[in-house]
């Protein structure tokens, strides 16, 4: 008896790590977020996978804002384009890191924008 609750509880542990994980590649976020209610463990890695993706398409749209202004002023100054296009390496970085805290079971915030809350 006592052996089938630890195996369940290994089980559910399981499955909230990889709803946690879930939550940092991108869209797929929304479904820990309607099928995880649960998990306090869950909810936290929802909240920053959130943020992360909510981060992500602000940049989008900034930077194609900025593309279509820098190219109307002038397509010399693409570079400027090229230099602010390299800040979206940190968005796969950020989620191998939030991924990784799930491995580990840990509840860290992620580096640089952990503290931006969107959800509570």
């Amino acid at each position: 008896m006592m052996q089938k609750s630890v195996g369940m509880e290994r089980q559910n542990d399981r499955d909230s790590r990889l709803m946690a994980a879930l939550a940092y590649l991108g869209i797929l976020v929304v479904v820990p977020f309607f099928m995880e209610k649960k998990s306090g463990f869950v909810r936290y890695h929802v909240g920053q996978g959130m943020t992360l993706f909510v981060l992500e398409i602000v940049y989008d749209i900034v930077y194609q804002f900025l593309t279509v202004a820098v190219l109307l002023v002038s397509w010399r100054l693409y570079f400027i384009v090229r230099i602010v296009g390299y800040a979206a390496f940190f968005f796969p970085v950020l989620a191998v890191t939030g991924i990784i805290n799930v491995v580990n079971g840990n509840e860290k915030e992620l580096p640089v924008i952990g503290k931006i809350r969107p959800m509570k």
